[in-house]
């Protein structure tokens, strides 16, 4: 590689792992598998925390969904709702 090249290891849609979120770990709703802008494979992460919902969107903060992912999301963000 060139002196300011550098590889970027592909994204697996599996699960991320449990982010900490305050004091303690937020749990885990699921995840969406998605893309970045550029097609890259991503994934967002629906969390719950002390009575808040937390979503965790890829690097750069944007997702590329299709129909599916959405209401995949909005089923994730529903149960999470019910949870708080």
């Amino acid at each position: 590689m060139g002196r300011h090249e550098h590889a970027e290891l592909p994204a697996s849609p599996q699960s991320p792992p449990h982010p900490l979120i305050g004091a303690h770990m937020a749990e885990s709703q699921g995840w969406i598998a998605c893309h970045d802008p550029f097609g890259r494979d991503r994934s967002m992460t629906v969390l719950v925390e002390d009575h808040r919902v937390v979503l965790v969107a890829p690097p750069g903060e944007s997702a590329v969904m299709s129909v599916t992912q959405t209401w995949r999301l909005r089923q994730l963000l529903g149960q999470a709702a019910d949870r708080v």
